[in-house]
């Protein structure tokens, strides 16, 4: 998972998703995928950022709000069981 992870630089991705998040500059999803792929010169980089890490790291965002939340509720039990 780690390797497909780097492949797809699915971390540099978010990086950038959380930087427009806290700055309020959209960035155009070509510079994005410019910036993740920036050693990469024989694909469309911004093709690779839509097809492949936008859905990842979407998935990887779900994936984590899941367990946050499951992590919530199970607390809330355990708190309900302690009264």
């Amino acid at each position: 998972m780690v390797k497909r992870w780097e492949r797809n630089a699915i971390l540099p991705y978010l990086d950038l998703q959380i930087h427009q998040l806290e700055t309020g500059v959209e960035i155009p999803i070509h510079i994005i995928g410019d910036a993740i792929f920036p050693d990469t010169s024989d694909i469309d980089t911004t093709e690779a950022t839509r097809k492949t890490s936008r859905p990842l790291a979407d998935r990887v965002l779900q994936l984590a709000w899941m367990i946050f939340h499951q992590a919530i509720r199970d607390e809330e039990t355990k708190q309900a069981g302690k009264k």
